[in-house]
């Protein structure tokens, strides 16, 4: 939700299936539900360059757009300015991309006031699943004050943890919520909430 009630919503338009070409898209919406007209083509704008799969969008305190997915098999944020152009002053160009650490899927995206991204989901090449966050500073840069080298991996309790959703306090600390199976249950899963100490 943007200032005065518009409503800014993100995602990714299929234009090719084999191989896989998804490029991000966003819409904004006027209060009556019309696609406002002063953004992008009919209030619509589409990033031909940007094969990413989309899985989130949060608004800084500049009103910039950060969406965060999967390029490559690689986690992404790109920051798009108010006026739906990317951000030249983040990351590459507005994509940021970097860590060690790689998530099969972003089940959440985070902004802290200080202008700090973190993306969070399930982490590449561990199994069972487990849950990890990775952190981009304010210019696109993993930010290495976070966890180790920009990464924090949840260590599992039980047999796999799964994130579904982050929120972060009024002092910066970050909770994840999500689902645990415990070790040799098949259909049986607990409800799990976990909280990070704040980045600097």
């Amino acid at each position: 939700l943007l200032p005065g009630n518009q409503i800014l919503l993100a995602g990714d338009t299929t234009v090719q299936i084999s191989p896989s070409i998804l490029l991000v898209k966003l819409m904004r919406l006027n209060t009556d539900g019309s696609f406002d007209q002063l953004f992008g083509v009919s209030g619509k704008i589409t990033f031909p360059n940007i094969n990413m799969l989309t899985n989130g969008l949060q608004i800084d305190a500049n009103q910039n757009a950060l969406v965060c997915g999967m390029i490559g098999g690689v986690n992404a944020v790109i920051r798009i300015k108010q006026n739906g152009s990317l951000d030249p002053n983040f990351g590459n160009i507005g994509v940021a991309t970097g860590g060690a650490t790689n998530f099969v899927l972003i089940n959440g995206g985070l902004v802290l006031s200080n202008g700090q991204s973190i993306v969070g989901g399930i982490t590449s090449g561990v199994t069972p699943f487990q849950t990890g966050c990775k952190s981009f500073d304010s210019q696109g840069v993993i930010n290495n004050s976070f966890g180790t080298a920009g990464i924090t991996s949840i260590p599992k309790i039980g047999e796999e943890n799964i994130l579904r959703a982050m929120a972060v306090q009024a002092d910066g600390k970050v909770i994840l919520a999500g689902k645990r199976k415990a070790v040799s249950s098949i259909n049986v899963s607990d409800f799990e909430v976990m909280r990070l100490n704040a980045a600097t």
